[in-house]
């Protein structure tokens, strides 16, 4: 094989890995959704790059976790307010938390499928200012730990300095 076909196949077979990864990418990214069909619907986008956002997906079945966990940030609103952060429950109930918005189970379902949650499960995801998951757990998780792991951060560490 003379240099110029083996330059031009190792070429093509570099542009066509380039291609392979970003439709890759493009495929299996998780990406804010919108869901624009019903008025009491989230659109994730609007957050994205201004603030972090928290989803609390109730569980079907009668659970004191559920209840547990939105009580808990009701007592550090403060704290939610420094670090950007949005709440977001879906719920057939009514929610007490102040601070938070409530969305319907029709809205809760599609969510639920998008990022892969088990139907009729607690659940809750932080979701960080690019768009992507940054914490997901199936039980009662501490705001305090949420805090942390927002601190460790990046662009929140940024966000320290400059407000230093």
């Amino acid at each position: 094989m003379n240099y110029y076909k083996a330059h031009f196949l190792l070429s093509v077979i570099v542009v066509m890995g380039i291609v392979f990864i970003f439709a890759y990418r493009v495929a299996f990214s998780p990406s804010p959704i919108s869901l624009d069909s019903d008025e009491d619907t989230l659109d994730l986008k609007a957050y994205q790059w201004k603030n972090r956002v928290i989803l609390i997906f109730e569980d079907k079945k009668p659970s004191q976790v559920f209840k547990e966990q939105q009580e808990s940030f009701l007592k550090y609103n403060q704290a939610l307010l420094e670090r950007d952060i949005k709440i977001f429950i879906f719920s057939d109930k009514e929610i007490p938390l102040e601070m938070s918005e409530s969305f319907s189970a029709m809205t809760g379902e599609a969510y639920r499928k998008h990022f892969r949650i088990a139907e009729n499960k607690f659940q809750i995801l932080l979701i960080g200012k690019d768009g992507g998951v940054k914490l997901q757990k199936d039980k009662f998780t501490p705001p305090t730990e949420i805090f942390t792991s927002i601190d460790g951060m990046p662009m929140r560490r940024q966000e320290i300095r400059k407000n230093e």
